[in-house]
């Protein structure tokens, strides 16, 4: 086994197996992450999660999507386990196979492990392990981390250990893109509660008595449709009104803040967002952390914790001696020409090679290292040509949400900003969403006078804005960050 972990040597081995041991296992399977050490670096060493691609796996429709040669289709995972007996057919791991693409500089792009499961046989059970490498022939400085497990032809990473921040990062900007301040499941179902059940909807009877009740021996009028509308929406904004409170005076304060929590992870991961919703006009979350790397165990990070809680280190903020960590920003045209300069690049790199994907990986690391490198000097005012200054809004300016000076020659960092990156977020965006919704409902009872079916349809396509939000901004994310999609959750 140890030739299996020595660089750029093909390896193959079969062993057979115990199919009775395998079967009288009755414990839950146990699931593992694989993963490789990234050393030399920056900021020490790295792990950095091997995606895992099932054989035999099929998709919604039945198709065998993991068996063509073309990558685009493939869907990879990343826990796997060796061997069950407890649930659906008793099943084994039968082959393993890492796969490692070198490139002709000798860079390694991101490997993966392709394993293939049967049914556990009544008599011996084989199985195979192959490291394999393709590609370039230059040596790389990357060395598999391995830990011993209960099969004794693969060595793992078990679940739980420190991966790459900047996933971290991405996936939580990815969660709360459609985060928003009010639960429109839980508005809908106490308005539903309310109108129907408590009977408030019979208000809108066109019947000169208040009869919130309907018995059964009494004569229903029909209703108005205008008491229907008008008590459905004092119902519904009473109920939204009351759950904003308690999601900003409460929730947010005292259980939790999702925009907050990303502002505290991007300092805890040593990195930084640039978010521009405008050719010029965009948002930064400064989260370079004060104690100059983000690799640590948790021990170091809670000594961290505490030296920031009494002052011992310094603050978060970009300014000195500030908190301050997000800002409004007005880019200058020789940022925007160097920013889009190397998007450009990397986009014509996409389309000359459309059918090449190792090309296209090798590009997109490219640009990532190239626009970091660009990104930083730029914060660290490296960038004469570049350069940028703070400057407090003026009232005016906040008040008609626009700003009246345009960057020129230096960027603008608009100081005292709060949230407003929330602005490209759902979250900030609360009464366009709870008009839209109230508005279907409204819509929906009027033609059907029926307010459940109305919670339904409303409810319906609520989660079909969400749904599509989230696919759009989930691939705008894997694009413009240069993060495989893949990798985001």
């Amino acid at each position: 086994m140890a030739a299996a972990w020595q660089v750029g040597v093909h390896y193959e081995i079969q062993c057979s197996l115990d199919p009775i041991a395998l079967m009288t296992d009755g414990s839950s399977p146990i699931f593992y992450d694989i993963c490789i050490l990234r050393d030399n670096i920056k900021d020490g060493n790295m792990l950095v999660p091997i995606p895992v691609l099932i054989s035999g796996h099929r998709d919604n429709n039945g198709v065998l999507v993991n068996e063509g040669d073309d990558s685009s289709q493939w869907q990879f995972v990343r826990r796997f386990y060796t061997h069950q007996s407890v649930t659906g057919t008793p099943s084994y791991l039968e082959s393993t196979e890492i796969n490692i693409q070198l490139t002709s500089r000798g860079h390694i792009q991101s490997p993966y492990l392709r394993l293939s499961y049967q049914p556990i046989p009544s008599n011996d059970a084989q199985a195979s392990f192959v490291v394999r490498y393709s590609g370039g022939n230059n040596a790389f400085n990357i060395a598999l981390l391995v830990i011993a497990s209960v099969f004794v032809i693969l060595a793992a990473v078990y679940a739980g250990l420190k991966v790459n921040g900047t996933y971290f990062v991405a996936n939580e900007w990815n969660e709360i893109q459609t985060h928003r301040k009010l639960n429109s499941f839980f508005v809908l179902m106490l308005s539903l509660l309310f109108l129907e059940i408590i009977g408030l909807g019979n208000l809108a009877e066109r019947n000169p008595s208040i009869n919130v009740t309907t018995p059964t021996e009494r004569y229903t009028a029909p209703h108005s449709s205008v008491l229907r509308i008008g008590l459905a929406v004092i119902v519904y904004l009473l109920i939204a009104g009351i759950s904003r409170m308690y999601t900003l005076m409460i929730h947010e304060r005292y259980i939790e803040n999702k925009l907050l929590q990303l502002v505290d992870l991007c300092s805890i991961s040593n990195i930084s967002i640039f978010i521009l919703s405008e050719s010029l006009y965009g948002h930064y979350i400064h989260g370079r952390s004060v104690h100059g790397k983000a690799d640590t165990n948790m021990k170091e990070m809670n000594e961290n914790l505490i030296k920031e809680k009494v002052d011992m280190c310094s603050k978060r903020g970009l300014l000195p001696d500030t908190d301050e960590q997000t800002f409004e920003i007005s880019i200058s045209q020789s940022f925007h020409k160097q920013f889009y300069k190397i998007l450009s690049q990397l986009e014509a790199e996409r389309i000359e090679n459309q059918s090449n994907s190792a090309a296209i990986s090798e590009a997109s690391i490219k640009a990532h290292e190239e626009m970091t490198t660009f990104l930083s000097s730029f914060i660290d005012h490296n960038l004469p040509s570049t350069d940028y200054v703070f400057r407090k809004k003026w009232l005016l300016e906040k008040v008609l949400g626009m700003e009246f000076n345009d960057a020129v020659d230096r960027s603008i960092f608009y100081t005292n900003s709060g949230l407003s990156f929330s602005d490209v977020l759902f979250y900030n965006h609360e009464w366009e969403l709870l008009s839209f919704e109230l508005l279907v409902f409204l819509l929906v009872d009027l033609l059907s006078h029926n307010y459940t079916l109305a919670a339904i349809v409303t409810f319906t396509l609520s989660k079909v804005v969400s749904l599509i939000r989230d696919g759009l901004g989930k691939r705008n994310l894997g694009k413009k960050t240069l993060i495989d999609s893949r990798f985001l959750i």
